[in-house]
């Protein structure tokens, strides 16, 4: 846009709710393209969410809230903030003559294609059509409606149905899995990381070319997993699971059976598998842990059983930060990658509620912190906040534990590009250093996580895959081990995404 552009030029905004809002206020009609991107895998809910002409800010933070976007949330935030509008004499007129869906075609075939259009495109043309007056309710039955004409037609954008044929053992992992969404497959996730962390581009090549074949599974499987839907609607209800936790753990063997799919395959797998372990009652399993990313897949049935409550009558944020006096005008959850259930508070704080079911006892992690900051000087952990009471914990109406930490802007990795590597060695290993001589004892909260030796156990009695190498170094680093040397106290996981990183410097 241009305070030069005629006035009878229609513009087209793809890049969000503010380009639309900075057309009209010119006096421009527009086209609404940026909610409706069919290429970045998003549910069909996404899409439906938006009304061309009404839709808000708040209806873009949506997108960004998504439970099945929480991986990419980093680079939803990033492109919202890409560039800026110009300052426009305001002019009257202006009118959003309607939406524009659009498929870019880098992971598209011709054989693809139907698959990748009609799982979502009745949706949006739903909303087009009815605009703010479109009902809500019964959506993805009306979208089901829709494909079984499609199929009358030979067209089947069913749920997976097109890899039934090719792998039907493999069928119960399959239907529960989606690509990853937004341009994550495109980019990469060194890629990825370096755009969201303000590192810029890079010169490395992407993951895929002109050339690249679609033929993969992941390139196969509709956008969005509809038996995912059907298995959380079951267990929100308390309806009997077995019909879909049996089939989960008979798909890691037969996986077994398909040797050029186990390194794509095993690690999402290997999730649905302890997912089914939750589902039935494990409450030792990390379930926050398991929605993914893994490689180019999600599984976002373990985000749906994740955030599935019960039946306790659920405590709003707001309610919870009266403890330490802080209104919390705006407040957002913050999914990805926590056990916890997470919130940004005014970006100025951090609210969690303790997950009971990784944490058995969160008082003694809360006294467990406290010791591990006295000793070590609050130089390298971050000390909750006292609540108004002096307390260094919040407890609910239904005894759930909560702490308030500072917020710090800061960077976070999943994979840390190179120029990160020495300095997160050298955060994790002055981490460790820093309790060597920490002469207090910790109460286990989690089975072995303090404890080096029930790591090593656990090493020596499962290895898998080529790892001979890998062991051989690992041995030799064991067998410096000096006997009769006192133990230490270990953090058992050390890994990148723990870390924090300055937003601008290379540093932890």
């Amino acid at each position: 846009m241009h305070e030069g552009l005629p006035q009878d030029t229609a513009i087209q905004a793809w890049r969000g709710i503010e380009a639309r809002d900075a057309a009209l206020r010119a006096g421009h009609d527009c086209v609404v393209s940026a909610p409706y991107y069919l290429d970045l895998f998003y549910p069909a809910d996404v899409h439906f969410a938006f009304d061309p002409a009404t839709a808000t800010k708040t209806d873009e933070q949506g997108i960004a809230d998504h439970p099945r976007l929480a991986h990419v949330r980093e680079g939803l935030t990033w492109m919202s903030g890409f560039g800026e509008f110009p300052r426009l004499p305001e002019r009257a007129g202006g009118r959003v003559l309607g939406g524009e869906a659009c498929l870019w075609s880098e992971l598209v075939t011709d054989e693809l294609l139907d698959v990748r259009l009609w799982s979502r495109m009745p949706a949006v043309a739903e909303r087009f059509w009815n605009g703010r007056e479109c009902p809500t309710g019964g959506l993805y039955e009306r979208i089901a409606t829709t494909r079984d004409s499609l199929a009358g037609l030979g067209i089947l954008p069913t749920d997976a149905a097109t890899l039934s044929r090719s792998y039907p053992d493999l069928m119960p992992l399959i239907e529960m899995l989606e690509p990853v969404k937004w341009y994550l497959r495109l980019l990469g996730v060194g890629e990825y990381q370096r755009r969201v962390s303000g590192l810029g581009g890079s010169s490395e090549q992407r993951p895929y070319t002109t050339t690249t074949p679609l033929d993969r599974i992941v390139d196969r499987i509709p956008p969005e997993s509809l038996a995912t839907r059907r298995a959380a609607t079951d267990y929100a209800e308390g309806m009997p699971m077995d019909r879909w936790t049996a089939p989960w753990r008979d798909q890691r063997a037969a996986l077994e059976q398909h040797p050029d799919l186990l390194g794509e395959l095993r690690d999402v797998s290997d999730a649905l598998l302890r997912v089914a372990d939750f589902v039935d009652g494990d409450t030792t399993v990390e379930i926050r842990t398991l929605g993914g990313p893994f490689g180019e897949y999600v599984l976002p049935i373990a985000d749906a059983v994740a955030n599935h409550d019960p039946g306790l009558p659920t405590t709003r944020p707001q309610d919870v930060l009266q403890d330490w006096d802080v209104t919390g005008d705006a407040i957002r959850a913050i999914n990805a990658g926590h056990i916890n259930d997470t919130y940004l508070v005014d970006d100025r704080y951090v609210l969690q509620r303790l997950n009971r079911s990784v944490f058995r006892d969160p008082p003694a992690l809360m006294r467990n912190l406290a010791k591990a900051i006295a000793h070590e000087g609050g130089d390298r952990l971050l000390a909750p906040i006292p609540t108004a009471r002096g307390l260094p914990y919040g407890v609910d109406s239904n005894g759930e534990i909560w702490r308030l930490f500072p917020h710090l802007p800061s960077r976070n990795f999943q994979t840390l590009p190179d120029e990160l590597l020495a300095c997160a060695g050298q955060a994790f290993g002055g981490f460790l250093a820093a309790f060597a001589d920490f002469a207090g004892e910790l109460e286990e909260v989690i089975e072995g996580f303090h404890d080096l030796a029930f790591y090593l156990t656990r090493l020596d009695a499962a290895p898998a895959g080529n790892v001979g190498a890998t062991l051989d170094e690992i041995n030799e680093h064991r067998a410096q081990f000096r006997p009769g040397e006192a133990q230490r106290v270990i953090h058992g996981d050390c890994k990148v995404n723990n870390l924090l990183f300055h937003p601008t410097r290379d540093a932890v």
